[in-house]
This record gives structure tokens, sequence and C-alpha cells, in this order.
């Protein structure tokens, strides 16, 4: 099994903002356009487990950031669990992994630093296309 790492939350609270939802090894392409480098602006996916105590932790946080971000950036998630595909596709190998498709750079890049709220918008705002949107 793919292990969980260790983080710290620095956020707390209920969001009800939806994200875009799961996405799976049969959609992701279609819905993100990530290897054409087309995308419809850019796309931060989470990859997680349902029995990933970390995955859970973040949903939350998550979520602020899917209200703080609305029409910004798209969010979504992928269920390594069901979809193998994708896991192997960006080599997941932690858990929660998340990885910036950015537009306008025309990458992707993994997300690296603590899991909060504060630190994972900062990495967003990062995206040049960021406020073009």
């Amino acid at each position: 099994p793919i292990p969980c790492v260790p983080w710290q939350s620095q956020t707390s609270g209920q969001y009800q903002r939806r994200v875009h939802g799961d996405l799976t090894d049969w959609d992701f392409e279609l819905v993100t356009k990530a290897s054409t480098g087309l995308t419809a602006g850019s796309w931060v996916i989470e990859f997680y487990n349902q029995q990933c105590e970390n995955c859970r932790q973040l949903a939350p946080i998550w979520e602020h950031l899917a209200m703080e971000l609305d029409e910004k950036i798209n969010l979504a998630r992928v269920d390594i669990s069901a979809n193998e595909y994708l896991s192997r596709r960006f080599n997941i190998t932690s858990l929660p992994k998340i990885i910036l498709f950015s537009s306008p750079r025309n990458q992707m890049a993994a997300y690296e630093g603590e899991l909060s709220f504060s630190d994972l918008k900062k990495f967003l705002e990062n995206d040049s296309d960021f406020y073009a949107r």
C-alpha cells in the first residue's frame, strides 16, 4: 500500500463548498486535458485514498481552498484505490499527493510543502495565470 505522509493542519472548521469532485481513469483526460496542455485554466489534483487518515484530515482544507479560490483554479480529486492507471501515470508513492497542472506554464508541479491552507494557497497563487481567470 502507498503510505500516508505526516502533516500538521493549521486550519480547522467545516466547509460546504463543492469541488469538481472525483475524477477517474476514464474521465481525467477528457476533463483536464492534461496531456495536451490545452487545459481550460490550471488544475490542482489531490490524489488520495479513503483509508488514509492524512487524506481525511486534508478534506476540510481542500473544501476551504475550493471556496476561497472559486473561479480562479480548478480543483478535483482522484481516489487512487479505484484509479490505478492514474496512480501509475503520475507515480503516486505517498498520500496525500497534490499536483498542479499549470495552464500558462504548460507543465505540472508536485506540491512538496506543508499541507496547511495558507501554504497550499500560496503555492497555487504562484501560478502566473492565477488572477487572469
